[in-house]
């Protein structure tokens, strides 16, 4: 019966470095999942992170694609206008003309009708500037939006 027995001892003896190398193997792999479950939190966040700087990026974009169009409609509308001003200047030195040619031919324009006249382009004038200011005004809030934009 001893002869049996220390066999069965040897056999548990030889299984015991093996489970404990088992135990072993099986802690190395576990640590080897967390570090890598770790890793792929770390690129997710990554990536998450990345994704949302594009898409902060392209609002941005949007923004400023909006704010230039609106910079470029309101420069074209400044121009027509300073177009109209432009062409106005040549008819008041026009109107000058006519009526002292008409001073000069007798046709004196009487003192309400020259009045009636001036009245009228500096009504003319006086809506052109409006409009001016309310466009400077636009393109200065244009202007400030595209600065926070870049900001």
């Amino acid at each position: 019966m001893g002869g049996r027995g220390s066999r069965e001892e040897e056999s548990s003896l030889g299984e015991r470095p093996s489970l404990a190398k088992a135990e072993e193997t099986n802690q190395q792999l576990e640590d080897e999942r967390k570090a890598k479950v770790e890793e792929l939190q770390r690129v997710i966040a990554i990536l998450k992170q990345t994704e949302s700087g594009e898409i902060e990026w392209k609002e941005k974009a949007q923004a400023l694609t909006l704010a230039l169009t609106k910079s470029e409609t309101a420069n074209g509308t400044l121009r027509e206008e300073i177009a109209i001003l432009q062409g106005m200047v040549p008819e008041r030195g026009t109107d000058r003309l006519h009526h002292q040619q008409a001073i000069a031919e007798g046709e004196q324009l009487s003192w309400l009708s020259e009045k009636r006249l001036l009245l009228q382009q500096l009504e003319h004038l006086q809506r052109a500037v409006a409009r001016l200011e309310h466009e400077k005004t636009e393109l200065k809030q244009l202007n400030a939006e595209l600065k926070r934009t870049l900001e």
